[in-house]
């Protein structure tokens, strides 16, 4: 196999619109750590992929699309092979063309989204320079205290921090990829500036720790943040999670040898969307009504958050369908799932549990369309309500899901 990593700057040089709060309009007045997009190529024999993964919220399909084609025009990477993976920060600049959840608060910053096609193309072309013979190799490390399930900080969840490491013919590992599942959210509504958030938290305590680069990419985060677990949603937060963090990485790591082998999978589905109208407005009255008592400034942004999002999905049509695509990358025993939405925590322990190779869902895939919830939060809390997947395509789906990855898990 052969293999290279490469990272640009793509922190907007003027005052962006921030993405990822509802009820956040404006635009970022300082910058507290650098976004960067990180590419990773691999090449084996007559196959080659690129990850590409985003300190922003997440993509367009269009945005998508343009990076493919630059990226695939002027290399030799297959346009279905190059694979997007944004950190889903909420304190990146507004990149998508309709806004969060088709709200379209604020303009993206003009020439921004040319940018990023330009500087993927320009790193793309320049990793092919810099391919090395490398062998791969696995670990994870269990992170405690840092994040729970946020509807019900009880329930069980996934905790692992995942990397894969590309050694050279040296033994020096010469960059790696990362996955966690959890809202990159330190940072609250009321934050204004620029921030790659918990993510580059993780990202920077890995390089400063093991001093290899890294690309980091986001999981099954549907329900998973660090609401019940931070003190407070500003940079001190930031700080005292950076030491935690420090705090938990042993002095070196366990690494597993990964089996030579590149196998990918792709298919596709179409969900029959249904939105709830009445159960709704039921919520939209029910937050009004806490709304008149809440004095607790964290869950009155939430109820309005809530609510500005539950009206405009009010607005539209009753039924539709909406098509997706999703794809498999296995690399020896390690399994890449590459998903288009937000995945509860409940559905990949399940999926988890029934296969013998290692699962790493790679969730916000591309682009997304919305939560994936399980039954018991269907239609009850706000990633329920705001989802328009009926629970029987939803259940359709993952028994769809299930069987591609076990028949691929072998």
């Amino acid at each position: 196999m052969r293999f290279a990593i490469k990272k640009i700057n793509i922190t907007p040089t003027e005052p962006s619109y921030l993405s990822g709060q509802i009820n956040r309009i404006a635009k970022h007045n300082v910058v507290l750590d650098p976004l960067y997009a990180t590419l990773i190529v691999l090449e084996q024999e007559d196959q080659t992929f690129a990850l590409l993964g985003f300190d922003l919220l997440m993509l367009d399909e269009s945005l998508v699309n343009l990076m493919r084609s630059a990226i695939s025009l002027h290399t030799k990477i297959p346009y279905k092979n190059i694979l997007f993976m944004p950190s889903h920060t909420h304190a990146g600049p507004e990149v998508l063309e309709e806004g969060l959840f088709g709200i379209k608060l604020q303009e993206v910053l003009p020439g921004y989204r040319e940018s990023l096609i330009e500087q993927v193309k320009q790193i793309s072309i320049m990793a092919f320079h810099e391919l090395q013979d490398v062998h791969c190799y696995f670990t994870k490390v269990e992170l405690k205290d840092l994040f729970t399930n946020r509807n019900d900080p009880n329930k069980p969840i996934d905790r692992y921090l995942r990397l894969v490491a590309f050694k050279n013919n040296a033994d020096e590992i010469i960059g790696s990829f990362a996955n966690i599942a959890c809202h990159p959210t330190i940072l609250g509504p009321e934050n204004t500036a620029i921030s790659s958030d918990f993510f580059g938290i993780v990202r920077d305590a890995i390089q400063d720790h093991y001093h290899f680069p890294i690309l980091i990419s986001n999981g099954a985060e549907g329900d998973i943040s660090n609401r019940h677990t931070r003190i407070s949603s500003d940079i001190h937060e930031m700080q005292r999670v950076r030491e935690k963090l420090k705090n938990q990485f042993p002095l070196s790591l366990d690494w597993v040898p990964v089996e030579e082998g590149l196998e990918f999978f792709q298919n596709s589905f179409t969900f029959k969307t249904i939105l709830q109208k009445e159960r709704m407005q039921a919520m939209i009255d029910h937050n009004d009504q806490l709304l008149q008592s809440e004095s607790n400034l964290d869950k009155i942004k939430l109820l309005n958050a809530s609510n500005t999002v539950l009206k405009a999905y009010h607005s539209r049509p009753t039924e539709g369908e909406i098509d997706i695509e999703y794809k498999i990358l296995k690399l020896g025993q390690l399994i890449l799932c590459f998903l288009p939405m937000e995945l509860f925590s409940s559905h990949y322990l399940d999926l988890k549990a029934k296969m013998k190779h290692e699962l790493i869902i790679i969730g916000l895939s591309n682009i997304s369309i919305g939560y994936l919830v399980d039954k018991e939060a269907y239609g009850e809390t706000y990633e329920g309500m705001t989802s328009p997947l009926p629970w029987l395509e939803i259940e359709r789906f993952l028994n769809q899901i299930k069987a591609d990855l076990i028949h691929l898990d072998k």
